[in-house]
């Protein structure tokens, strides 16, 4: 239950955007009331934040250092639960992996960041280090094993958990830990440590180099691969020195850096000198939006601009519970929040929680209508799915839908049908745009059931039957609609009540291929046709255009005559706005496959006219996948992905607008190369711009794909800080300019990755006084929740522990209709980790067999 109880509580704070100090009292209350351990805390972060996809938030750091500052956890409660949700996602192997693993191994460097600011005793170093190489020993196994596991996660893991491990290694603790191991050799810690490196020399070279060149500076781990000292020392000093002759670039070029440099008052006031207005406007706007969501201080823009940020600006945070009660007043907000997500400045995500919560409530009391009005915003507006999915994970989003639509029944409809065929159909849509939006496998829609309705549309719903195949029972509904469409005025309400959405949509392609099939034969003719078809148009019907475009796309191949004529007229545009931007989504989509199944046709001429119906988007997803076309132009015609990689990014200056350039450029090539292949690749086209006047845009565009805080920038920085410590080995080369590049780099990317981490309120020092804190009282009743600490009401004299206990009670019962999540998350929190004691005890407790 307490772990339940933290998720809950540290989802409200990052939905509050409480910093790290108000969020470290709030739980030192916590602690107290519900007597949690360190594993509960630590449990109860990683659930909180895997299930709302919030990894890349720099308040997720700041949460988990004061937690580790303030001793309400130890390092190795996060390794023992960390390894617990690996071996539980490793075992599965399923789609959910991937946002795990990417938090994870940011969790883990946070870990790294943190710990050398930690005391530590020697015993709890050595537990560290030992459950590190442990870990690392099971990650190396499955890389060399050819295991199924996703090797970005393994590179992932590996990469972070070996910067913690040359980390923990060189903090006091660690070195006396070791040294303590000196005299016996079968010791755990060396056995853990050698095992480990002798593992990553076939897996990760680049790796197994660090962990050597750490085991020579520790002659406990084992002395017969110690080098020479004076040659080893002299290496390193070479390396120092020539760092420290490479000079420093104050030159701002691009965007990025001028983002990153505002926070230098020097740089500040050269830019207000330079700057227009206009820009000048937006900077301020940039800072003000870092305000809000803690990633700066109001008084660290105060001293910077010499302006109060709070005087010029009244917009605020939208608390996401004052937004639910909005639309509980009023059911109309809701489709406005939809509106309106993409266009607030810094409240995308209390918008976004609101939109869920919301539509999950009307899940739960099985309000189809409105649920019909919010589910149609989204597809008429699917960039909104962009936005809502940066702070929501799909999975979690969907689940609801997935289960009304299994559950549904037709047994107890009372009035009119084909209302609820529109209700049916429109969350049927919303789900099929969310998974052609990010380009979703099925097992990442959050299905409930493998044998309900959903999972058998995604696997049949584009495939017609015999009619020998169809019971007695579908024979009589394609007969019904059959005439509904052609013969007589109209569609009855009779035969949508005899014929439930379920049963419709599984037989639309059968009853297109009938109706195909009698114009071919000359029974149907082409205008009672084409009549027939505009039903299909209609809002109640629209969504039933999926499935047969799918359909549509096949059989086109077979009969293009008979298919075109189909399909021109379903293409057209129905005359009511609004439907009408539904039909467009649903084309937008349908362009994928067409352009996917004729493109490739070996009679691709032929089919121009068909193409030319869907004139959208290139792509309507904007998820990273590849196409094997692509692949193999990346591959072979440009000598290689990392090859490619290159000349796309060389292309960025060359030729600016060719878009030659994508991001998922970087992940196939690390999937192919791996991260260090991409760093290498990366460092020598700045070795190429070395004596070029754009060097230095080249450098920021470089350091900027590297500096990112996606899983693919956790993995490149740190491959990056691997060549980096290899500056003396790379000396050895005789050629000064890789080095030199690759100290360039490191620079820059340290610089953009550590920026908002120094203002984002993280105090390094131990609270430990917290009952002598006070507790500001967190107020949702207020909307906006303004920074003007002018308007703030006077001062409470209630108890700073009165105020902990209310503050607690209001985010939890605020939270409650939140709590659903556990419904629809891989499993239940209490059941992950199967510890009904949390004293770890020996180290060789730890179970490593699931590895």
């Amino acid at each position: 239950m307490a772990r339940s109880q933290l998720a809950s509580l540290v989802r409200e704070c990052l939905h509050q955007r409480k910093s790290s100090n108000e969020f470290n009292q709030i739980l030192g209350f916590a602690i107290k009331r519900w007597k949690s351990t360190g594993p509960d805390i630590i449990a109860g972060l990683v659930s909180a934040v895997a299930g709302f996809c919030l990894d890349n938030d720099v308040l997720i750091s700041g949460y988990l250092q004061v937690i580790l500052i303030s001793h309400h956890a130890q390092f190795s409660d996060c390794l023992y639960v960390f390894i617990r949700h690996w071996q539980v996602f490793a075992a599965n192997n399923g789609a959910q992996t991937s946002g795990y693993v990417r938090l994870l191994a940011q969790m883990i460097t946070d870990l790294a960041v943190t710990i050398p600011s930690i005391p530590l005793t020697p015993a709890q170093a050595r537990k560290n280090i030992i459950w590190c190489s442990r870990w690392l020993q099971a990650l190396f196994k499955l890389a060399t094993a050819g295991a199924k596991h996703n090797d970005e996660h393994i590179t992932l893991l590996v990469t972070a958990l070996s910067g913690f491990l040359l980390t923990t290694l060189n903090i006091p603790a660690g070195l006396t830990a070791v040294k303590a191991a000196q005299d016996d050799l079968d010791d755990p810690l060396k056995r853990a440590v050698r095992e480990a490196i002798h593992g990553s020399m076939t897996a990760f070279p680049d790796i197994s180099m660090q962990l050597l060149s750490e085991a020579h500076k520790h002659p406990a781990l084992d002395e017969t691969i110690r080098p020479d000292t004076n040659n080893s020392q002299a290496s390193e000093m070479a390396a120092i020195n020539f760092e420290n002759n490479v000079a420093n670039s104050q030159i701002v070029p691009t965007r990025v850096a001028t983002y990153v440099l505002l926070y230098d008052k020097e740089l500040w006031n050269d830019l207000t000198a330079l700057a227009s207005p206009e820009a000048l406007a937006i900077a301020k706007h940039f800072l003000h939006i870092c305000i809000l969501h803690q990633m700066i201080s109001s008084e660290t823009v105060q001293k910077l601009t010499g302006e109060d940020p709070n005087a010029t600006t009244a917009k605020g945070l939208f608390p996401r519970q004052a937004l639910v009660d909005q639309v509980s007043a009023n059911a109309t907000r809701a489709p406005r929040l939809v509106e309106e997500l993409c266009k607030n400045d810094g409240n995308a995500g209390s918008f976004s929680q609101a939109i869920v919560q919301v539509m999950h409530r009307y899940c739960q009391t099985r309000d189809t209508q409105h649920l019909k009005e919010i589910a149609n915003v989204f597809v008429r507006q699917p960039q909104a799915i962009n936005s809502l999915t940066m702070f929501v994970t799909p999975a979690f989003f969907l689940a609801p839908f997935c289960t009304l639509l299994d559950e549904w029944t037709w047994d107890d409809i009372h009035g009119e049908s084909q209302p609820v065929y529109e209700e049916f159909g429109s969350i049927l849509l919303l789900i099929m745009t969310v998974k052609f939006r990010l380009g979703l496998r099925n097992e990442e829609l959050g299905l409930t059931s493998h044998s309900g309705f959903v999972a058998h549309f995604l696997a049949s719903g584009q495939s017609e039957k015999f009619l020998s195949q169809m019971s007695d029972s579908e024979k009589s509904n394609l007969g019904a609609w059959i005439h509904n469409l052609y013969e007589s005025e109209g569609i009855s309400d009779e035969v949508t009540s005899n014929c439930s959405a379920k049963e419709f949509y599984l037989m639309v392609p059968t009853l297109l291929r009938q109706s195909m099939a009698a114009l071919a034969a000359g029974t149907l003719p082409q205008d009672r046709l084409e009549g027939g078809l505009d039903y299909l148009l209609e809002p109640f019907l629209l969504p039933s255009l999926l499935p047969s475009f799918e359909w549509l796309s096949q059989a086109i191949l077979k009969d293009r005559k008979s298919a075109a004529i189909i399909l021109r007229r379903l293409a057209r545009s129905p005359e009511n706005a609004e439907t009408s931007k539904l039909h467009r989504t649903i084309m937008d989509i349908a362009s994928v496959t067409f352009k996917a199944v004729l493109g490739q046709s070996s009679e691709k001429s032929q089919y121009a006219d068909i193409l030319e119906l869907f004139d959208g988007p290139a792509s309507f997803s904007v998820n990273s996948g590849v196409s094997g076309a692509e692949l193999t132009g990346w591959t072979h015609e440009h000598g290689g992905s990392c090859a490619y990689l290159q000349k796309a990014v060389r292309d960025l200056i060359a030729i600016p607008n060719t878009g030659l350039y994508q991001p998922n450029i970087v992940s196939v090539a690390m999937s192919m190369r791996g991260p260090a292949g991409v760093i290498q690749a990366l460092v020598t086209v700045l070795v190429q711009y070395a004596a070029n006047n754009n060097f230095h845009q080249m450098l920021d565009i470089v350091a900027t794909l590297v500096a990112c805080r996606a899983p693919i920038g956790i993995t490149l920085r740190n491959s990056l800080q691997l060549l980096h410590a290899r500056l003396a080995s790379l000396l050895k080369s005789g050629d000064p300019l890789f080095p030199q590049a690759t100290v360039h780099l490191y620079r820059r990317v340290e610089l953009y990755a550590n920026a908002l981490r120094s203002h984002a309120g993280i105090d390094e020092n131990p609270l430990d006084n917290l009952d002598g804190m006070e507790l500001p009282e967190i107020d949702l009743d207020q909307v906006p929740v303004t920074l003007d600490e002018s308007k703030k009401q006077p001062a409470q004299t209630t108890q700073p522990e009165t105020l902990a206990n209310d503050a607690l009670d209001q985010i939890l019962t605020e939270t409650a209709e939140m709590n659903q999540m556990d419904n629809y998350e891989m499993n239940d929190d209490n059941n992950i980790f199967v510890m009904d004691q949390y004293e770890l005890g020996d180290i060789g407790d730890l179970d490593m067999t699931m590895f």
